[in-house]
């Protein structure tokens, strides 16, 4: 199933002090839910892949061609690069030291930048850093938090921005739990709120730590419209928004 959103938001001229490039021209930005935190992003004749995972997890392999790859954090769920063909970009928002390494970057219509942030609620004690991946094509703002493992603080959610597009772990234990999540939605005001890093409930992943994307839905029935086996790829265009926030459950590829 594949959906088409139309956006009708009003494009203001002005450029707000959180803005650090001019917006593209309007274009079609399909994203496909490949399954954990990892998406492809298609824009403009690019292809990103964002956060890819090893194997055995209960996701399809990922073996799949792409102009470049980012990377929120050096964990192997999240950094399985060699399963992306093609001679891709490698875009790391941490060091080999697992510093933040602070992302600038402009590839044609797309603008990717990142916002340093933490794996966990005690400034990265227990897990390190990590790191937001701001994708900004076709005039959407398209935010993956990767393993965002805290509230963001007033200079975080001022230096993110707007945001359209909202990829958002929900799972706990290693990253912020449900509620925590539909706090960060708040703090946000996507449109569009895809929630990923999640128990699949398949025996690969029925030992993990994580809880399913339940607990999510259920603290934000009240706060959102909540769609249910969409895609797992859907197209977007900037001037068709939903008026108000929904909340997208992805099928990811490979899922019946």
């Amino acid at each position: 199933m594949r959906w088409f959103v139309w956006f009708g938001a009003f494009v203001s001229a002005m450029v707000t002090p959180r803005a650090w490039a001019a917006e593209p021209a309007s274009i079609p930005v399909s994203l496909t839910y490949l399954g954990h935190s990892a998406f492809l992003l298609e824009a403009g004749g690019q292809r990103w892949v964002t956060d890819p995972f090893s194997p055995g997890m209960g996701y399809p392999d990922l073996h799949l061609q792409a102009d470049g790859v980012t990377v929120s954090h050096e964990h192997t769920d999240h950094n399985f690069v060699q399963a992306i063909t093609g001679h891709p970009q490698v875009v790391r928002g941490l060091d080999a030291r697992g510093n933040w390494q602070p992302v600038r970057l402009q590839e044609g219509p797309w603008s990717i930048r990142t916002v340093p942030t933490y794996h966990d609620g005690e400034q990265g004690k227990q897990r390190g850093k990590n790191s937001v991946f701001v994708f900004i094509v076709g005039g959407l703002h398209i935010v993956h938090l990767g393993d965002l493992g805290h509230l963001l603080t007033p200079a975080q959610v001022q230096e993110i921005g707007p945001v359209d597009v909202l990829l958002i772990p929900v799972g706990g234990h290693f990253t912020i739990d449900a509620g925590q999540a539909a706090e960060v939605v708040a703090q946000l005001h996507p449109k569009v709120i895809i929630p990923m890093h999640f128990n699949n409930g398949l025996p690969a992943m029925r030992s993990w730590p994580i809880q399913g994307v339940a607990p999510f839905l259920e603290a934000m029935k009240a706060k959102a419209l909540i769609h249910q086996g969409v895609g797992p790829t859907v197209t977007l265009e900037y001037s068709r928004l939903p008026a108000k926030p929904e909340v997208w459950v992805m099928k990811w590829v490979g899922q019946r």
